[in-house]
């Protein structure tokens, strides 16, 4: 993708296109009590421009190793809803990026380190959701994951890529699956696929639901605590460095600048009565200097008329900004003019349950190279996304996630692949489409899509290639039998999501120069977490935590790579 690529506009919160987990999740509900009119200049240690994943888990690791920091996250729209909340529901660990390209850059040492890295940030993540399964919705799928080969050239390349991971010392991450034992694996008689390989463990998640947690678990703050407050529906519009020693001053209204707590009190847990005295507490500590000196001013505007911001806006002043927003990066043109980090969309598709006896894995896939993945979940739904390989620039450089921004041509292959690839375990349904979210264009599109093979669909002409594939941001049938009538699938919901990708496919954390920085001028002011190139459920979280000890002022973890 280059910069001319770059075109189209980030769309804003009304007009997104609405995912299955936002739509089946209560929207996040403030903590506290709302002041009616809170100031128009706030004082805050660190402001994170982002509430996804990423930022959701700083502010949670920030709490835990510096709870005397005042926290600002500023989120254009709802909690969870950029990437975060449009992903396609997996969390499958692996290096993200071909072998030899990765041991040709760092080294056979350097990609085994990347790769223990990455299974030790996908232990992590476990670890936090592990007792708290039904709060975060997460499960490990119960036959864990397959890549699919739809051709001998594809089983070649990873083949030879799988080999060298078990070279590294990842022998069981990975485990080759021969063309005759797919039948039994795939529950189908299936003959699109000419091997594969079985991943015994991948996460079957609703993102969404996790970052709720991290959060209600970040604003159930400790005794004496500072504030944290969680702007929704609030946009950043600029960033400026103050003078050097610069101090925050009076509001442009004439009032001081207030403490976190005056906007919003943290009072997760309390009464009424407990979260009114915790602000009374936290406005009488409004004149008390923050931890950190403040380097910058950050302008806050909203987004709706549900915004958390006044309706003229907010002034923030802070000593670090982090920017945790992954392809949303328009206050960061520096990076994505050069190519360092463009948004990529994707489309995923969720269809409606299938019978609790259908044959299909309880398990995750990936096919097409890695362009197209879909999952069976827990409610015995399949959602499927991908096939950005079958238009133009492969959505590169596409910030456009709304409802009417749906590509149709991609609309008709996420419907006709499952069938085409199962013929034997589903069809194609006469009114697919019609429900939900898709449209016109796309059931016209599905017509002319449903007669190809999938030899067919991967010869579709496309312009030119980004290079990177998707990327995974990603009980056991019985009855049926292979002889079972196949399932007609109905289609729910569709809808959009911005990945960020980056040149080298690793993400973007720590310190960002200020020659890239969105104030241009104070150092080491301004942080990323973001660019996880389709990949950041298994690694936001550690990379949040890393970021964190950064900002504290404490070594990163042993491992933590240089390169990330």
């Amino acid at each position: 993708g280059t910069a001319g690529q770059l075109t189209c506009t980030q769309a804003n919160s009304t007009m997104a296109s609405l995912s299955f987990w936002l739509k089946n999740l209560s929207p996040w509900h403030h903590h506290g009590t709302r002041h009616a009119s809170p100031p128009q200049e706030l004082q805050a240690d660190v402001v994170i421009c982002g509430a996804g994943i990423s930022g959701a888990s700083l502010a949670y690791h920030l709490r835990n190793l510096r709870p005397e920091l005042k926290v600002v996250v500023v989120e254009a729209r709802g909690v969870s809803g950029g990437a975060t909340g449009r992903n396609g529901g997996l969390m499958w660990p692996g290096l993200n990026a071909p072998w030899p390209e990765t041991i040709q850059k760092f080294g056979k040492d350097g990609a085994a380190k990347l790769m223990t890295y990455e299974m030790h940030a996908f232990q992590d993540i476990a670890a936090f959701v592990k007792g708290r399964e039904d709060a975060c919705a997460f499960s490990f799928f119960p036959e864990g994951g397959l890549t699919l080969f739809e051709s001998e050239e594809e089983a070649r390349v990873m083949l030879a890529d799988t080999a060298l991971q078990a070279e590294a010392g990842f022998p069981h991450v990975s485990i080759p699956v021969p063309a005759h034992e797919l039948p039994q694996r795939l529950h189908s008689s299936t003959t699109a696929f000419v091997g594969g390989l079985r991943h015994p463990v991948v996460g079957r998640v609703t993102a969404a639901r996790i970052v709720h947690e991290l959060l209600r678990e970040a604003l159930d703050r400790p005794a004496g605590a500072a504030d944290l407050a969680v702007l929704q529906h609030s946009a950043v519009t600029s960033i400026q460095a103050l003078p050097e020693g610069g101090q925050a001053g009076v509001a442009a209204g004439g009032q001081q600048g207030g403490a976190v707590g005056e906007v919003w009190t943290a009072g997760a847990g309390m009464g009424a009565g407990g979260a009114a005295a915790m602000g009374v507490a936290a406005a009488r500590a409004g004149a008390e200097r923050c931890t950190l000196p403040p380097k910058l001013r950050v302008s806050v505007m909203p987004t709706s008329d549900s915004s958390d911001t006044p309706a003229g806006g907010l002034t923030i002043m802070c000593g670090a900004f982090v920017h945790a927003t992954n392809g949303y990066n328009k206050l960061l043109p520096s990076l994505r003019d050069s190519g360092w980090l463009v948004p990529v969309r994707n489309q995923v598709a969720v269809t409606q349950p299938l019978p609790r006896d259908h044959p299909l894995p309880h398990a995750s896939f990936s096919t097409r190279d890695g362009y197209v993945y879909f999952s069976r979940r827990a409610d015995d739904r399949v959602v499927i996304g991908g096939f950005r390989d079958v238009v133009p620039h492969r959505e590169v450089g596409t910030y456009d996630d709304t409802l009417v921004g749906l590509d149709p041509h991609v609309s008709a292959c996420l419907r006709t692949y499952l069938p085409t690839a199962f013929p034997d375990l589903f069809t194609i349904s006469a009114a697919s489409g019609k429900s939900g979210s898709s449209s016109h264009a796309a059931d016209k599109a599905a017509k002319r899509v449903a007669g190809l093979s999938l030899h067919e669909l991967q010869a579709v002409p496309t312009k030119g290639s980004d290079h990177h594939h998707h990327g995974h941001s990603h009980g056991h049938g019985h009855g049926r039998g292979h002889g079972a009538a196949p399932v007609e699938l109905q289609y729910e919901l569709e809808w959009s999501g911005i990945l960020g990708f980056t040149k080298d496919r690793w993400p973007l954390v720590g310190v960002l120069p200020a020659e890239l920085s969105a104030s241009g001028g104070a150092q080491n002011a301004e942080y990323a977490c973001m660019g996880f190139t389709g990949h950041g459920m298994t690694r936001c979280f550690n990379c949040a935590k890393n970021l964190a000890l950064m900002l504290a002022g404490e070594p990163t973890e042993q491992g933590f790579p240089a390169t990330v």
